[in-house]
């Protein structure tokens, strides 16, 4: 037997080593951060902080207490390069300041990034020619400044022309209201909100309603088309039909005062489109309500569309008491949509009556 002795090599070079404190809830970050260092010399590490509910600020502030802990629990006694704290709001809810040096309690050689900080570098990198920060404390505003000397601060309420608007605060958790004009802002202006729970806050609500005051304040504009039921079947006003609950359908986007106020301010006609007949949301809840596929025993579908039979007593009255209560909100005119049944050749629909113009016409 023939043998060959090998002697170990040992890389002179480590790998940046990157620790991530990941929200336990959170089961997207870690293949977020894998895709993003695909390829790239770097070894990462993760460990998940527990997390309390409701997302409040103070849960939020709560949640930090543990920072350290979960830290030194990455790679024990072993040095990291960087630690990622991965919870946007928390790092809002505790500061910054707050964060980076619990962490580096833990792992003194550590940088320190989180997801508001990495959004300033990034856009640095891409070389955005203005930086401008707005804080209710005017002193923590001038805090940024030690890090990122070529940002420029303005006093809270001020707006100035922008390209990219972003909420970086805790505003938004509870629904609260930043209350920052940007109506004249112009249009082509894109709202970022780093709070995803709501999904959709009342400032990004507000960017899209200032946009369309622009355009009324620039242009003859008269009357606006504002969807009150969509293709989706969701519901864009806080509704009180019964069925609501359970569909969980709703995804507000104005209220009474929200109409009152285009009315008032651009003496504007208001058209509310409520989309009938076309419905995946009721649909897959109240099968027996939808056009059934005879091959599947189940909701018709044609493209991901599903619709609801026009016969249907109970499909006819959700659709009637969306109506109504468009019009209890402010809408001059509702536009129904999708008043038809579906557009196909397909054979094998069932109806609870008689497919045949003389049923359809009635019907519809």
């Amino acid at each position: 037997m023939h043998s060959v002795k090998i002697e170990p090599k040992y890389a002179e070079l480590s790998n940046p080593r990157v620790g991530l404190i990941a929200l336990a809830t959170d089961f997207r970050i870690e293949k977020d951060f894998m895709s993003v260092i695909k390829d790239q010399k770097i070894d990462f590490f993760v460990n998940r902080i527990h997390c309390y509910f409701p997302l409040t600020s103070e849960n939020l502030i709560k949640m930090s207490g543990t920072v350290t802990e979960i830290s030194e629990d990455i790679l024990p006694n072993e040095k990291l390069d960087c630690v990622v704290y991965g919870c946007t709001s928390g790092t809002i809810a505790a500061g910054y300041e707050n964060i980076k040096k619990k962490i580096n309690l833990a792992k003194p050689e550590a940088e320190v990034t989180t997801p508001s900080t990495a959004a300033i570098n990034a856009l640095k990198k891409m070389n955005v020619l203005e930086i401008t920060v707005s804080n209710r404390t005017r002193q923590k505003a001038k805090k940024l400044i030690e890090n990122f000397k070529n940002l420029k601060i303005i006093n809270w309420g001020d707006v100035i022309d922008f390209d990219v608007v972003i909420n970086a605060t805790s505003l938004g958790l509870n629904n609260e209201f930043i209350n920052l004009n940007f109506s004249k802002s112009g249009t082509n202006k894109l709202f970022y909100d780093v709070i995803y729970n709501p999904k959709e806050t009342n400032f990004l609500k507000e960017g899209k309603i200032d946009l369309i005051k622009d355009i009324l304040s620039n242009t003859v504009v008269n009357t606006i088309v504002l969807d009150v039921k969509t293709d989706n079947g969701h519901l864009l006003y806080d509704s009180e039909i019964p069925e609501v609950e359970e569909l969980k359908n709703e995804r507000i986007k104005y209220d009474t005062q929200t109409l009152k106020s285009f009315k008032d301010e651009f003496n504007i006609y208001l058209i509310g489109r409520v989309v009938a007949f076309q419905d995946p949301i009721f649909s897959r809840a109240y099968p027996e309500s939808a056009i059934t596929d005879i091959s599947t025993s189940k909701p018709y579908s044609q493209d991901s569309q599903y619709f609801l039979t026009p016969s249907d007593s109970k499909s006819r009255e959700y659709i009637l008491n969306v109506a109504f209560e468009a019009c209890l909100l402010g809408f001059d005119e509702i536009q129904f949509d999708y008043i038809r049944y579906p557009d196909t050749s397909y054979q094998g629909l069932v109806f609870d009556e008689e497919s045949n113009f003389e049923n359809r016409t009635k019907n519809i």
